[in-house]
């Protein structure tokens, strides 16, 4: 059984039933600028939009050449 009651909307949430549903836009894809390190410069790299970003393609880090990569187990999913 389902159960309704009658609710008073705030001026704002009551202009945005108005003016209707926005429109579910496409992905925009992920946000990406040009980063120089040293003399190296990487076209594609991912801007922090205070997001954790804490992987770096294996190839820039091959590129950098500042160690061995090393293996690690990572169980945090990634969307």
């Amino acid at each position: 059984m389902n159960d309704y009651e009658t609710v008073t909307l705030a001026q704002a949430t009551s202009d945005v039933f108005k003016n209707g549903v926005l429109k579910k836009m496409t992905d925009a894809g992920s946000f990406t600028v040009s980063c120089s390190i040293g003399d190296m410069d990487f076209c594609r790299a991912l801007c922090d939009l205070e997001a954790s970003i804490n992987l770096m393609p294996l190839s820039i880090f091959k590129k950098l050449r500042i160690g061995e990569a090393q293996p690690i187990k990572n169980d945090a999913p990634i969307c």
